[in-house]
């Protein structure tokens, strides 16, 4: 009976330890699995591999070429241009498997912005503007990142917070992918080796990881052996010194991983996002813009009795010029909340008449608005002169026009595509500043307003404040050479405006002493030749 027992007892724990083995066996083979399926995850097909890193070297070169020391250079669209082209190839040739006629309509969807992209490119060379510089590339960078994910993501069904979510996906997950070069080109050559394949493309990659380092050590020597040839490669570069070298160098390692990271996370990353059903109660936003619809027809009224009419009576010492060049910020700040809510009404809540009837209201009403801050914002111009905020501003106005026109259609009309049209008219409506060279007319207006301090600008000349003020010629030095046709060399300019003036064109002498073949800008040329003229 005990032998029984013990015999029992002895095949429990015999089994108790089969089941814990099988268990522990189990959950490494899970593991595993789990880690294969991440690395699997990570890894593309070894000619995707090769065509990827050959296409990203060459990005890395044109980069560096286009950009190096030069910021504002005739070679910006060759770059922006370039960027286009290597996102759409590693679309087309890196993407397994490979779908033409998917490609094919998301580019078509693409081509916009594209096109945007491109003019915007071609902007930069054409002004020395550093704000507008500023604006434009950060413009660019918005619309190079939504390039990239129209090409390589089915974007249909996809609302503004799906593309600002995988925007940040795509871009910062970029740093998890820096290692993905290297363990590719090794992962490439393993299965070679195995396959005794007679591919030749890492052999370019080879070439060209070996070749441009050696290139640039043997251009140095030459540079310094040969001074009509060091004298044609200043005309393009610019003088080039041994720390040069190593900071191309540099760049030319960062942009390739960088770039090569950002496409392997888009295309072993799966960004989705999917369309939402307005759910919400019409109710709810009936009520809100039902308050909102109330005063706004209150304000309204008052804008065109008080400001556009001119009739009523004002509050006690309030000149009629006080009461128009005041509120301006205020009301574009009102507009951009009502573009807000009327969005969320849009994209939250279930089609119903009545709310389509209020949002009509609100958006007819926000058009009254922007009249009367622009309108305001005008006068104070007349009064104070123009500055690039001012005239920023207006700007602004304009586009919340256009952006309101299809916002209405959207109401009314449900499958309108409201979000691509709003991209493209803020896109194709930035043309406007990046190619009307704002500091020129900055100039040209306050220059000869100045001429005539006479004239009368508000409403009657019996205001104590009608007449504008004095020029800022301090405002004017700070002008990029985009000023230079109006500010140099003029002989009607006398007192205060001339040492300002002087000021200036030593800046523009300063600003222009290095241009060159690469770093062409026409601003700057042309403040050059005036400056030679006088």
């Amino acid at each position: 009976m005990n032998e029984k027992i013990e015999k029992d007892g002895t095949e429990k724990l015999q089994n108790s330890a089969g089941i814990a083995k099988t268990a522990d066996s189990t959950a490494a083979t899970c593991a595993q699995t789990s880690a294969d399926a991440d690395r699997a995850s990570r890894t593309i097909p070894a000619a995707a591999g090769r065509r990827l890193g050959a296409a990203t070297a060459l990005y890395a070169l044109l980069y560096t070429i286009c950009l190096y020391r030069n910021t504002s250079g005739i070679t910006y669209p060759f770059f922006v241009a370039g960027t286009l082209y290597y996102f759409y190839y590693c679309t087309a040739k890196c993407r397994v498997p490979s779908d033409r006629d998917s490609l094919q309509k998301k580019l078509t969807r693409a081509l916009p912005y594209g096109a945007a992209e491109i003019l915007l490119g071609i902007s930069v060379f054409l002004t020395a503007d550093l704000k507008i510089h500023l604006m434009t590339k950060g413009m660019l960078f918005g619309l190079t990142l939504l390039w990239a994910l129209l090409l390589f993501c089915n974007t249909e069904n996809w609302g503004l917070g799906d593309f600002i979510r995988n925007g940040w996906k795509g871009l910062f997950g970029t740093f998890s992918y820096l290692d993905t070069p290297f363990s590719d080109a090794a992962a490439a050559l393993k299965i070679e080796e195995k396959q005794k394949e007679n591919g030749k493309g890492h052999y370019i990659l080879i070439g060209l990881v070996v070749g441009i380092p050696l290139l640039m050590v043997v251009a140095a020597l030459l540079l310094s052996a040969d001074a009509v040839f060091a004298s044609l490669v200043s005309r393009f570069f610019g003088e080039l010194a041994w720390s040069d070298f190593i900071t191309v160098f540099l760049m030319l390692v960062l942009v390739y991983l960088f770039a090569y990271g950002f496409i392997r996370g888009l295309l072993t990353k799966n960004l989705t996002g999917k369309r939402r059903e307005r759910l919400g109660e019409p109710l709810a936003a009936i009520t809100v813009l039902s308050l909102l619809t109330a005063i706004y027809a209150v304000f309204c009224t008052i804008q065109v009795v008080y400001l556009f009419l001119r009739a009523g009576t004002l509050p006690e010492q309030m000149t009629w010029a006080q009461y128009a060049r005041q509120g301006f910020f205020q009301l574009l700040a009102v507009c951009v909340i009502n573009l807000a809510v009327v969005a969320v009404c849009l994209f939250g809540f279930r089609k119903n008449r009545a709310l389509q009837i209020l949002l009509t209201a609100v958006c007819a009403m926000t058009y009254v608005l922007i009249a009367s801050s622009a309108w305001r914002m005008y006068l104070y111009i007349r009064q104070y002169s123009l500055t690039f905020l001012r005239l920023m501003v207006l700007w602004a106005l304009l586009v919340m026009a256009v952006i309101f026109v299809g916002t209405m259609i959207a109401v009314w009309k449900r499958d309108f595509e409201l979000l691509r049209f709003w991209l493209i008219a803020v896109a194709f409506l930035y043309l406007i500043p990046a190619f009307g060279r704002p500091d020129y007319w900055i100039a040209s207006y306050n220059v000869s307003r100045e001429a005539n301090t006479q004239e009368s600008v508000m409403y009657s000349q019996d205001d104590d404040d009608a007449l504008p003020t004095a020029a800022d010629y301090s405002y004017l030095r700070g002008l990029s050479a985009d000023a230079a046709p109006v500010l140099i060399g003029r002989k009607d300019l006398t007192g205060d405006a001339v040492p300002w003036m002087h000021a200036y064109e030593e800046d523009q002498r300063s600003e222009t002493k290095n241009l060159g073949i690469r770093n062409f800008n026409l601003s700057l040329w042309q403040a050059k030749r005036r400056l030679s003229q006088g």
